[in-house]
């Protein structure tokens, strides 16, 4: 049985099936709702695949963009975990997420001179292969 030892009304033991059913609650997207904030991922192959310096040379830089604009709300990044799974794409030597609050935030950041200068400088010449996702969260 489900409900704690002693549950003896029917107030209680609806209590406890809400406190049982609440964690599921946000698991569903409701109709007028605000988003959640986007998530713009980055996947990249390098040209020098599993270069250290030049997977470190982008984390900087990515860290330099978060500390310069402050569009960027939170971000992570990280390698490749190895998978036997035919779904999962492990080839790819970095990959980053930068969280922003909106849709306006995100072409802020896209349209922002030293996002420009950091693609073009450093971005683009390291990497062999670029996928690009922007999610928007419900």
């Amino acid at each position: 049985m489900i409900f704690p030892p002693g549950a003896r009304t029917s107030a209680t033991k609806t209590a406890a099936c809400l406190v049982l059913l609440l964690p599921f609650a946000s698991c569903t997207a409701v109709p007028g709702r605000q988003p959640r904030g986007v998530d713009h991922i980055v996947i990249v192959w390098l040209k020098r695949p599993g270069n250290a310096e030049d997977k470190a040379k982008l984390v900087a830089t990515s860290k330099e963009l978060q500390r310069a604009l402050p569009v960027i709300r939170g971000m992570s990044f990280g390698r490749p975990l190895p998978s036997e799974r035919p779904a999962v794409d492990d080839t790819f030597d970095l990959a980053f997420v930068m969280r922003f609050a909106n849709r306006n935030d995100l072409a802020a950041y896209e349209n922002s001179a030293i996002h420009q200068r950091a693609a073009k400088e450093i971005l683009r010449p390291l990497s062999r292969k670029l996928v690009i996702y922007d999610i928007e969260g419900e």
